[in-house]
């Protein structure tokens, strides 16, 4: 279970160098000022509002401004070779500068999903003083058909999605669509109207964290998703050990996550122990 933020979390997600090395994304002095210029804009009908750190506007238009950005410099990625080899495999600021880590093609490689979209939307949010959480989750379905063994063994179907704290409140924000639901609940999440992705309106959150966690290969990914799926179903009485083994071995499951209990997180994630000790002391040092 994810439990729901409240405003105790809002320094936890807010402190662009001391969070996730994924995320960490450092925008140029011109790309700052013509985003700031865009936030001024989007906030030119409102004077009610607290400030961040770097004087911007605490806002949900400063949150579309930030996605509007976004979408204005960076595409979605179609040739699915260069998408294959870059998936999972870019921290924030190579997305930025369309670095391409795979062995095919040149640079100014896209957004190869809403992972990179993500990883833009929270490091630039933090940028710029707003707390903003990387939230990972599986779509209902998804889970439910993982959990009855009927969903294919070589595919995930999830979402990248933020956790923002604005005008007094911590909304759901999916970069990739730049829109915003409010009044979610992270393990039952019902996209607000007109809001779907891919058709699907109801996600469960499974980790939350500064980004996800390390660099890995889509073929990870699967087995990791899969796998908090399956646990997903332990958790909420959908599954019986028996089942559990079965369901394991149908999906071919060869990573065993660690499974201590970091705040804020599920735990059921591995995301590297390195990351896990950079997020408990950063954790720990602002609860106090």
């Amino acid at each position: 279970m994810i439990e729901p933020l409240n405003e105790n979390d809002i320094n936890k997600y807010n402190v662009p160098a001391q969070h996730g090395e994924l995320s960490h994304l450092d925008l140029s002095e011109a790309e700052m000022t013509e985003l700031k210029n865009m936030i001024m804009r989007e906030n030119r009908f409102r004077s009610d509002y607290t400030t961040t750190s770097e004087g911007v506007p605490q806002t949900k238009q400063t949150v579309t401004a930030i996605c509007k950005f976004i979408h204005k410099h960076h595409e979605r990625e179609t040739n699915q070779t260069a998408v294959s080899e870059n998936k999972f495999q870019r921290d924030g600021n190579q997305v930025n500068s369309g670095t391409n880590v795979g062995t095919s093609g040149g640079n100014g490689v896209g957004c190869t999903g809403c992972t990179d979209y993500a990883l833009l939307y929270v490091g630039i949010a933090r940028q710029l003083g707003l707390s903003a959480t990387f939230l990972q989750t599986t779509e209902k379905d998804h889970m439910e058909q993982v959990t009855k063994g009927k969903a294919n063994e070589h595919t995930a179907a999830g979402h990248a999605f933020s956790e923002t704290y604005v005008d007094g409140e911590w909304i759901l924000v999916d970069p990739t669509k730049s829109r915003i639901t409010k009044n979610y609940d992270p393990n039952s999440i019902h996209l607000a109207p007109f809001h779907n992705v891919a058709g699907k309106k109801d996600f469960i959150a499974y980790e939350r964290g500064q980004d996800y966690g390390q660099k890995q290969t889509v073929q990870e990914y699967v087995e990791k998703h899969n796998q908090t799926c399956i646990a997903l179903g332990v958790e909420k009485g959908m599954v019986s050990q028996e089942d559990q083994e079965k369901l394991n071995k149908k999906y071919k499951i060869t990573y065993t996550p660690k499974t201590k209990n970091l705040p804020g997180t599920s735990g059921i994630i591995d995301m590297g122990q390195e990351y896990q000790t950079k997020q408990n002391e950063h954790i720990a040092s602002m609860s106090k």
